[in-house]
This record gives C-alpha cells, sequence and structure tokens, in this order.
C-alpha cells in the first residue's frame, strides 16, 4: 500500500507539489516565529541578568540556620552567601565595608573579575578597579595594601595581598538595608561584625509567594526578604502576557488550523473523487483508510523535513541579520517544548482533516456516475432557461453556491493578514518616528531618585560626586511617594467632613492608589505623592505670590517649611487613559471642562480659611502645617491640594538634622570619558549603599534606541513574514482552483464566451470577496487604534475625543498610514495571485484545457 501511495502521489505531481509546499512553508514560518520569540525572550532575560543579578531572592541579616531551611523548599537552588562586616579603609581612604562572597553568590550576581584572581586564603583580597585608580600611590595586583578597621571599637590594621580587582558591582542592583561589601576576602574568611545575606534562585517565584515563603520559614520576621523585580519583572502590557505561558502557540496553532482548513478545501474534492473512484473499482473500506493514511504519512513525513530545514536555516539568518544591523548581543534560543508542540499539533490537524475526508468516502453509497464538478452525492441540476449577461450579482451567486467554504477561510485569512499587517505599520512608523527623536538626544547626566526622602544622599554625597572629573553641576529637589506602601498620605482638617467635594476627591483618589477600602466618611484628602518646592524655584514661587488667591503668601515661612498653600480648584472625574478604565479627579480649566460632566467645586460657606492648622500624614510621619493662601484657580505646576516646601518634608520624614535629596540630576561634560566615569560613578554610589536607586541617562537614552530598533525589526520581520506566507498561500490557492475548473474553462471557451468574459468571472467573484474584506478589516482596525488611543491620550466622551484626535494628529495620521498600507498590500497580492493563474490558464488552447492534462 505504501509504494501504491507513493506512486498515486508522484502521478498528480501539480498537486503534490502544491499541498507539499503549502505545508513546508507552514512548517517553515512557525519554525522560524519560535527560534525568534525564544531568542528575543532569551536575549531580553540575559540582559536583564547582566545587568540586574540572575537571583530571585534575597534573604537579608539572615541567620545560619536559614540557609538549610532554604535549601530544603521544593523549587529552591543556587543558594549564595553574602557576608559583609565593618567600614573598612584602604591606604588611608574609605572603600566601604570588608566581606566575602562565595562562588555561588558571585555566579547569581554576575560579579566578574576586571584582573588577576579571586582570593585563595585569609590574607588576600580583591578590591573595586575603579578604587584603586583613585588611591594617593599606584597599586598594582602582587602589592600589599594595609586595611583599617573597627573591631570590638578599637581600630585595627592589617596587610593584604591584592590579587585582582573587580568590575563594580554598579549601578544595576542592589540589595535593599544590606551594605555589599567593596574589598571581599576569602569566601570562607572570618568576617568580623559580619552580615549575612542569602541570594538565590527559585523557579516560578513573585513577590506574592516570597512573602509566603517568609512568613513560613521565618514567623519572628528576624530577618528581610526581597525579590529581585528589575530582573524579574511583572510586565502587564499585552505583549508580555502574549509572548508568556506558550499563549503565542495557541495563537499561532489558530492561524495554522485555518491555514490547513484553506488548503484541504483546495485538494479535497479532488481527492475525494480519486478515492470514490477506487471504491466502485472494488476497494474495500480498509484499503482506502490505509491507502489515505499512507498518503498523509508521506506528504506530511517530507513536509516536516523541508519545512525544519528551511525553518531552521531562516530563523538564524535573520537573528544574524539583527545582530550585524542593530549591532546588539543576540542569545540564540530553540524553545523544544513549543517547537514540538506546534510541528504536532500542525501536524495532527492536517492527518485529522485528511483522514476524516477519507471516513467520509469509506461511508458513502457507490453510484453509478460522477459528476464533472466532483460532488460527493446527486444534487438537483440547475434549469437553464436562458443566457443572462454577466454580472457581479451572478458571480457571487455562483461563487456562494460552488466555494462557500474556501470562500469563508479567505475572507477568515485576509482579514487576519490586514489586521497583523495594520498593527506592525503602526508600529514601525511610530518606532521609526521616535527613533529619528531620540537618535539626536545626548543625555549627559546621572540621575539619583527613590520614592523614600530618608534613602536620599546629603549635601556631602553630592558634593562627592561633582568631585569626580568631568562633573558639571546638580540639580535636586525632595518629594515623597507611598506607590506599593499600605498607608497613604493623608491631608485632613476637622471642617471637612461632611464636604462632597473632600469625600468624591478622596474616592477616587483612593481607588485608583491604594488596596484598602473605601473611607466613605472622613475629614481627609488622600494623595499618592507630595513634592517640596524649592526656594531655588523662583519662577513658581512668584507665581504663588502674583497668582489671586484667599490669604497672603509669605515665602520665607513657606521655604521654612511653617506655611503650605492649599489648591481647592474646581474638578471633575475623568477616565485618565491606560489599559483599564480608570477615573480620577482631574483639575481643568473652563476652556477644557467637558459640559456633560459635573464640575465639584469647594463650597466656601464655613470653609478652612488661611491661618487654620491641617494635619499631613504619611508612612514617615505626621505633621502639622499653617494655611498660609488658598487657590481656586486650576494649577499652574501639577499641584495637586497642597504645595509645600523643601522643609517641611524634612520635619514630616524626621530628618531635621540632616539635609537629604532624594531626586538629584548630575550633569557631566559631553567630553569626559565615558567610561571611567561610569565606572567611578557606580562604585561610589555601592559603596555608600545606594547604587539601586542611580541610573544613567545616557545609557538609558541608549536603551531606549535599542529599544525603538528592535521594534523596527521585528515589526519588519513579522509582516514580510505574513505577507510572504499570504502570497503564497493566496497564489497556490488560486492557482489550484482554477486547475480544478481548467475542464469547465475549456468547455465556457468552446461554447463561444470569449477570455475577456472569462477573465471578468473571475475577477467579480474577488471584487466582492475584497469588498468584504476590507470593510471587516476597516471596522476592526479602527475599533483597535481607538482604543490605543485611549491608551495614549484620554478621552471619555464625544467632545474629549474630538479634542483628542486634534490634539495630536501625527498618531490619527500614523494609523490612517498603516490601514492604507495594509489595504495596498492585500490589494497588490490578489491582484498579483490572481492575475498569473488567469493569464495562465486562458493562454492555454481550448483542447489542453478541455482535456485537463496534470
Amino acid at each position: 500500500m505504501r509504494k501504491i501511495a507513493f506512486k498515486s502521489l508522484t502521478g498528480r505531481r501539480k498537486e503534490t507539489r502544491l499541498l507539499a509546499g503549502m505545508l513546508i512553508l507552514l512548517y517553515a514560518v512557525n519554525l522560524m516565529l519560535i527560534i525568534f520569540v525564544g531568542s528575543y525572550t532569551k536575549t531580553l532575560e540575559e540582559n536583564r541578568f547582566q545587568k540586574y543579578g540572575e537571583w530571585t531572592g534575597a534573604v537579608i541579616h539572615a541567620d545560619t540556620y536559614l540557609k538549610s531551611t532554604l535549601a530544603a523548599e521544593k523549587g529552591i537552588y543556587n543558594i549564595g552567601a553574602v557576608k559583609a562586616g565593618a567600614d573598612v579603609y584602604v591606604e588611608g581612604k574609605e572603600c566601604g565595608k570588608i566581606g566575602s562572597i562565595d562562588r555561588t553568590a558571585r555566579k547569581l550576581g554576575r560579579i566578574e573579575l576586571k584582573a588577576g584572581k579571586w582570593p585563595q586564603t585569609e590574607r588576600e583580597i580583591v578590591l573595586p578597579a575603579s578604587f584603586i585608580e583613585t588611591l594617593d600611590k599606584p597599586v598594582k595586583i602582587g602589592d600589599k595594601v594595609s586595611l583599617s578597621y573597627l573591631e570590638n571599637g578599637q581600630e585595627m590594621a592589617a596587610e593584604y595581598i591584592l590579587t585582582g580587582t573587580f568590575k563594580t558591582w554598579g549601578t544595576g542592583w542592589a540589595i535593599r538595608d544590606f551594605s555589599l561589601p567593596s574589598v571581599i576576602q576569602w569566601e570562607t574568611a572570618d568576617v568580623k561584625d559580619n552580615d549575612v545575606c542569602y541570594l538565590f534562585k527559585a523557579s516560578e517565584m513573585n513577590h506574592n509567594n516570597l512573602m509566603d515563603l517568609a512568613a513560613k520559614i521565618d514567623p519572628e520576621n528576624k530577618a528581610v526578604f526581597e525579590f529581585n523585580e528589575k530582573a524579574y519583572p511583572e510586565d502587564t502590557s499585552l505583549a508580555f502576557y502574549f509572548l508568556q505561558d506558550g499563549k503565542y502557540i495557541m495563537f499561532m496553532l489558530l492561524i495554522s488550523t485555518i491555514i490547513i482548513g484553506y488548503i484541504l478545501t483546495i485538494f479535497a474534492k479532488n481527492e475525494r473523487y480519486s478515492l470514490l473512484i477506487l471504491r466502485g473499482l472494488g476497494a474495500a473500506r480498509g484499503q482506502i483508510f490505509l491507502l489515505a493514511l499512507w498518503k498523509c504519512v508521506i506528504i506530511l513525513g517530507i513536509s516536516a523535513l523541508a519545512g525544519s530545514i528551511a525553518g531552521f536555516t531562516g530563523g538564524f539568518i535573520v537573528l544574524n541579520i539583527a545582530r550585524f544591523v542593530l549591532d546588539i548581543r543576540v542569545v540564540y534560543e530553540v524553545n523544544w517544548p513549543d517547537l514540538l508542540q506546534i510541528c504536532s499539533a500542525v501536524s495532527i490537524v492536517f492527518s485529522a482533516g485528511y483522514i476524516c475526508m477519507a471516513m467520509q468516502v469509506c461511508t458513502l453509497d457507490i453510484k453509478s456516475s460522477y459528476k464533472e464538478d466532483n460532488e460527493l452525492y446527486e444534487r438537483k441540476a440547475f434549469s437553464i432557461n436562458r443566457a443572462e449577461r454577466l454580472t457581479i450579482v451572478r458571480m457571487v451567486k455562483r461563487s456562494r453556491k460552488f466555494f462557500r467554504e474556501r470562500t469563508f477561510f479567505r475572507i477568515g485569512i485576509s482579514v487576519l493578514v490586514i489586521i497583523i499587517s495594520a498593527v506592525c505599520m503602526e508600529l514601525l512608523i511610530k518606532s521609526e518616528s521616535d527613533y529619528r527623536f531620540w537618535k539626536d538626544q545626548e543625555g549627559y547626566s546621572y540621575i539619583f531618585n527613590t520614592n523614600d526622602l530618608t534613602e536620599g544622599i546629603s549635601d556631602k554625597n553630592i558634593a562627592d560626586v561633582i568631585a569626580i572629573l568631568g562633573m558639571e553641576a546638580a540639580e535636586y529637589e525632595k518629594y515623597i511617594n507611598v506607590s506599593g506602601m499600605e498607608q497613604m498620605i493623608t491631608i485632613s482638617w476637622n471642617g471637612w467632613s461632611g464636604s462632597e467635594y473632600v469625600r468624591v476627591h478622596r474616592r477616587y483618589t483612593q481607588v485608583q492608589n491604594s488596596t484598602q477600602p473605601y473611607g466613605k466618611e472622613g475629614d481627609y484628602f488622600i494623595l499618592n505623592e507630595i513634592r517640596g518646592v524649592s526656594p531655588q524655584d523662583k519662577e513658581r514661587l512668584s507665581s504663588y505670590s502674583e497668582i489671586d488667591a484667599k490669604g497672603e503668601f509669605n515665602e520665607d515661612l513657606f521655604d521654612q517649611g511653617e506655611e503650605c498653600i492649599l489648591f481647592l480648584s474646581p474638578y471633575q472625574i475623568r477616565d485618565q487613559g491606560g489599559d483599564v478604565i480608570d477615573y480620577e479627579p482631574v483639575y481643568l480649566d473652563e476652556e477644557h471642562m467637558d459640559k456633560t460632566k459635573k464640575v465639584y467645586r469647594y463650597e466656601k460657606d464655613g470653609s478652612i480659611l488661611p491661618g487654620d492648622y491641617i494635619t499631613v500624614s504619611s508612612p514617615w510621619g505626621k505633621q502639622e502645617i499653617k494655611v498660609g493662601s488658598i487657590i481656586y484657580t486650576s494649577p499652574q505646576y501639577g499641584e495637586n491640594v497642597i504645595a509645600v516646601g523643601d522643609r517641611f518634608l524634612d520635619k514630616l520624614c524626621q530628618v531635621p538634622d540632616k539635609n537629604l535629596y532624594n531626586a538629584v540630576k548630575f550633569r557631566y561634560s559631553g567630553d569626559a570619558d565615558f567610561n571611567k566615569m561610569d565606572e567611578v560613578t557606580a562604585d561610589y554610589f555601592s559603596r555608600i549603599n545606594k547604587g539601586e536607586w542611580i541610573s544613567n541617562e545616557r545609557m538609558i537614552y541608549e536603551e531606549i534606541r535599542e529599544q525603538l530598533m528592535s521594534s523596527i525589526f521585528r515589526a519588519v520581520v513579522i509582516a514580510a513574514a505574513v505577507w510572504l506566507l499570504y502570497l503564497l498561500l493566496m497564489y497556490q490557492g488560486n492557482a489550484g482552483r482554477l486547475a480544478h475548473e481548467r475542464k469547465k474553462t475549456g468547455i465556457l471557451q468552446a461554447l463561444g464566451i470569449s477570455k475577456l468574459d472569462l477573465r471578468k468571472m473571475y475577477y467579480y467573484e474577488y471584487l466582492y470577496e475584497g469588498i468584504m474584506i476590507l470593510i471587516i478589516s476597516g471596522c476592526i482596525c479602527a475599533v483597535w487604534f481607538a482604543y490605543k488611543l485611549r491608551t495614549i491620550i484620554s478621552y471619555d466622551s464625544i467632545e474629549s475625543f474630538r479634542y483628542a484626535l486634534t490634539y495630536d494628529m501625527s498618531y490619527l495620521r500614523n494609523s490612517c498610514y498603516s490601514i492604507l498600507i495594509a489595504f495596498a498590500v492585500f490589494i497588490g497580492i490578489n491582484i498579483i495571485t490572481l492575475y498569473i493563474p488567469v493569464k495562465r490558464i486562458l493562454k492555454n488552447s481550448v483542447i489542453t484545457n478541455i482535456r485537463d492534462t496534470q
């Protein structure tokens, strides 16, 4: 039976080539996408690990028994220890803390030597490479260096041999509440006054899982557990959701199923007709089924092998092009479970469809005659009363009558291709536009930023950083932000308990920023952030003096933190955009207010007056402050309820004797030695245990440009792959259909119908399909882009929607361009894939078409 099946396939070479070609292309494209997605995901992961460390969680201030307890937990492996001891001075210069780090912790932290080797004895150490360059006398590997530190309150001194230098811990990752050692000893050395931190790697862990683990193994809360959120981000974007847990495999399987259905509709009739003839010649049902099974195995075997070779080759070619064009590091990754899953699924779907067709033939009654249109059972013949003129309507009826299933598949595939093309083109246009903008941006600054003012840096720290060669100046401010905390910032006054203005503001602010239930009763506002106004911000301070307000603004008392300004401006509850509908109070002027929505205005009868005291509460403390003036107009600088001076935040956070700043921008020269300055700056912030909150604006801009180039490349690759697959699929489908109708075409030619009328017949049918496809896909794309517009520029009414459209015409223009490009590609592919087969079949003579030779 195997030989008969092979001869049957080779005897109908044209159809076999078309069928095998489509399956090869399907396997190849699926494999290319899996290789591309796997390598893309792995590259991003490796970049995060290189920058933020590979460790999943850390146990800080841990007792020694916790290591064995961690090792006993399911899913936790690769546990390493980092020990930090006393503050140490090297050659009389402060150099952070002395400590040790074992091999596992070095691997999890991606800590690498710059030169030399790691310590092998207790009298050997390694130092940060950038620190050695700051010493007064030159020190090289193999030299002895003197260390001094405090031990039990007494200053101790000793000499160690420098065996190597390591790359700085960097600004990418740090462990909160734990000072990383800068002077690293042998991993088994006895570190005095040591503080232990265990780094570990775990499978399937997030922040909530870590907190559950902490409650289980450390019920007394002696240790601090921290999750490495930067290396393992909880991304909620649509792209991340699509790629995680193999969801994209289900999408690929859905597309493959549609394509396989379309393939089978093209070749099923001829194949069923051939099998039915064999039954009429006396073949048993079992033989028919076995023959179909062997045909299916041969076709799938050849297609899977050729498709795998083409897919692997094409995938690695695309990745190498990306590596050389974008000049980025690419980690090659083949996700074998996903690959086997999609290949198996495609094979099963095709086999099921092919075998079901054979089983259908086996269940049919044998007929005494077979129709040339290859129908499986007798239908009532159409009566021709008179010749009618060829019109689009009649061709549509013909298409519905004879090719209904195939038409549905064509429409579904074409709509999907247009949607994917439009989304890719919109991403390409936007990314290219953004890249042209960011290409010329030069960010010569370091940015220190933390939400907690008590974790800020002092004037001395700022002076030390500015003293680094290449630094020019610093800009700094103070603020507090409670994002991620349970307790919010509250501003209370006992006269606000019955105010609708305060209650509604509190309700929508709390729902947006806090997981705590909304408090219906209360005399307070809720805020997520308060930013201090610096005395250097003269323009803003002068605006407070000039604006129409109740009360008199006293700049001196404001700067000292003794008075504040209240903003009781009218607001509306508006949707501010984003992935979900999220309403919040928005201060608006009369011009931009939505007349159909309620405006909340502060009730002035019995209201608060200048001179009254309000209470500001936060996770860091509580403080009363006098109301200096009250402003009822829309804020100009983004204030929300209150404006205070820097000094008030020091009092609120209980840091009155130490001037700290938690938002500092260090500017440096564009002619500086960037590599050396980056290393020295990163090492300094690591030594003061602030490396977690420092970032390099220049590197951020480079990352943005790399991400935009990656988005451009990704959009081009996906669009090109989809267009190529669609082009070949439509061409094979049209060629197969016209080859199937060749005898009918020859008969129509013999009856005197001209080639022009025959060409019109086919063109009219596809014109009807094309109009339907364009209408359906256009509506879907319009809805999608309207949703995307809402996430970028908020709108919650017709009036605000019009304003959003006119506010930034570039988005509307890009959306229109992307849809038009998708339409143009669809029309062009369909013209090409229809014109060539029609031209080829009409080029044949009447006798050739009637003979219908393969």
